[in-house]
């Protein structure tokens, strides 16, 4: 036996454990937040369960610079995108507002396609306005808020065509094998 397969069969023991013991508790001793977590915690183990029957593995192969160029991704390979690398100021800025009651907007977009699709990576908007009619004697107010997709993985599957848009000059990608 394998030590793979040994691992494989070492998790299913304690899955089954787990279950056992979870299902031996009557419910009237476990609160609702204990149950709950309970149930969090058997959905993952199940998942995990899952993943490691289906037999695949990832094996990093490379990293990749995507450009302008569509770039489809090849049979038996994933696409993990980490971050774009932008063309020009990502943050959006606005010139002082002049006269009282006056406001400024700005907006700055990094766009990448994805199978023919524009996709927002990067979004920001400024916004600066004067209340004032004395410029130097009261303190503009300035508010910038800022979105962007890369607060967690986008895995893209095979066959997939992906390219940088407009203010991207490339789009960091790690390349797996699916083995």
């Amino acid at each position: 036996m394998g030590s793979n397969a040994f691992f494989k069969l070492e998790q299913k023991i304690w899955i089954f454990r787990t279950y056992l013991f979870l299902f031996s508790v009557p419910l009237t001793k476990i609160d609702m937040k204990k149950s709950l977590c309970f149930s969090i915690l058997l959905a993952c183990l199940f998942s995990l369960n899952a993943e490691a029957q289906s037999g695949h593995t990832l094996v990093f192969n490379q990293a990749l610079l995507i450009e302008s160029t569509p770039t489809t991704l090849a049979a038996g390979k994933i696409w993990k995108i980490e971050n774009i690398l932008p063309s020009t100021n990502v943050i959006a800025t606005v010139p002082n507002p002049v006269g009282n009651n006056s406001t400024q907007v700005a907006t700055s977009e990094c766009i990448i396609w994805v199978n023919g699709n524009s996709i927002r990576a990067i979004s920001s908007k400024a916004t600066s306005n004067n209340s004032y009619s004395d410029l130097s004697a009261r303190p503009l107010s300035t508010s910038v808020a800022v979105h962007s997709i890369f607060d967690s993985p986008i895995w893209l599957p095979e066959g997939t065509v992906l390219a940088a848009g407009s203010n991207v000059q490339y789009i960091s990608v790690l390349e797996f094998l699916v083995e």
